[in-house]
């Protein structure tokens, strides 16, 4: 009697979050996910900068092989102050935190003001980049 509203019950979780999973928009999972055009925004960012970049963990997966990429001073910027070298954001950080670890988030208060604060050297649908 209860084990089909139960069944039912799991089974709509379980979709649940699976869709949130691969569509990147739970807060913690979003960190694993690369879609095409944040790959190809970090391939472009790169070539930038010759001195190494500033980014979270996200961008150093992707960006460390080929890059020097400085996961610490990338929360400068989020705090008001400068780095001197590009630092690379992704708007999906901006909105859901920075990513210190794959369970450790920065949460980014005023994202807007970080973006109006910064000189935007790079811009597009995922990725940003600041100075």
């Amino acid at each position: 009697m209860y084990a089909t509203p139960a069944i039912a019950i799991s089974l709509a979780t379980c979709l649940a979050v699976v869709f949130s999973t691969a569509v990147g928009s739970n807060p913690v999972t979003y960190y694993w996910r690369y879609g095409e055009e944040e790959v190809t925004a970090v391939g472009d960012i790169v070539k930038l900068s010759k001195d190494g970049l500033c980014g979270d963990a996200k961008i150093y997966y992707p960006a460390s092989h080929v890059a020097e990429v400085d996961t610490a001073c990338g929360l400068r910027p989020l705090r008001g102050s400068g780095t001197g070298r590009p630092t690379v954001l992704y708007r999906d950080s901006l909105r859901l935190g920075y990513v210190i670890s794959p369970i450790n988030m920065f949460k980014v208060a005023n994202p807007e003001g970080v973006l109006r604060s910064r000189d935007l050297v790079h811009s597009s649908v995922t990725v940003c980049v600041v100075r």
